[in-house]
């Protein structure tokens, strides 16, 4: 486990608008997560998550307009660290690639890794009949992303008992992937997901970060040498 704190300084001008309001929706909706439980009772968020989690159960049988919970999802979390951890991700690796791929790009490209991480999860658990919620999956693709592009940039980050160090995005990112994929491993032997970990959307999403990165920069980035340092 590691909590990362910097991804180093900037490259390029500007502000991550892009990043600052995809953490602020992902907090506002948590903000209203919770107001619903405590003036309506959990019974209500449980109806909240129910009808507009990712169910891929209910998404292969095309039962309503349930594919539209695949991005919907995206934006609903389960706890409090649940969606500290995602947001302090995405505030650490997003600005960086926001700066590389414009405010625009990178949001179109946050949320396609979010729902190709769904994807994913409907491929090869498509018969899980709970509902998968987070931007865990969107986030992922934004790592999959930075290890592809600045795989040597030193994150500061606190690794076992809060230790600061500096290390190589390609180390810590690569850690978290073996440590994925050894999860979708598990998964594969037991054939249940007794953990209710989105070990696919992850997996699917830090796929489709790898692989669709360099089609969403910019064009003066693109061949720029700045972009790799």
């Amino acid at each position: 486990m590691f909590i990362p704190l910097s991804a180093g300084r900037r490259t390029y001008p500007g502000f991550p608008w892009a990043t600052l309001l995809i953490v602020a929706l992902n907090a506002a909706v948590y903000a209203g997560e919770m107001w619903l439980r405590y003036s309506a009772g959990r019974g209500a968020l449980a109806a909240l998550i129910e009808a507009w989690g990712f169910t891929p159960a209910q998404v292969a049988s095309g039962a309503g307009a349930r594919a539209l919970t695949a991005f919907v999802s995206m934006y609903l979390h389960g706890n409090l660290g649940h969606v500290f951890f995602n947001l302090l991700f995405l505030w650490v690796f997003g600005p960086p690639l926001e700066e590389r791929m414009g405010p625009v790009r990178f949001a179109a490209f946050y949320t396609l890794c979010g729902l190709l991480g769904h994807a994913l999860t409907l491929l090869l658990d498509g018969a899980a009949r709970y509902p998968h919620i987070g931007a865990s999956g969107a986030v992922a693709g934004v790592l999959g992303a930075f290890l592809l592009l600045l795989p040597g940039r030193r994150i500061y980050t606190l690794i076992l008992v809060f230790i600061p160090m500096r290390l190589p995005a390609w180390l810590l990112l690569g850690g978290w992937l073996v440590n994925q994929a050894f999860l979708g491993q598990a998964v594969l032997d037991a054939g249940v997901n007794f953990s209710r970990i989105a070990v696919w959307s992850h997996l699917g999403g830090f796929v489709a970060g790898l692989a669709l990165a360099a089609l969403f920069l910019r064009p003066d980035v693109l061949f720029n040498r700045r972009a790799a340092a």
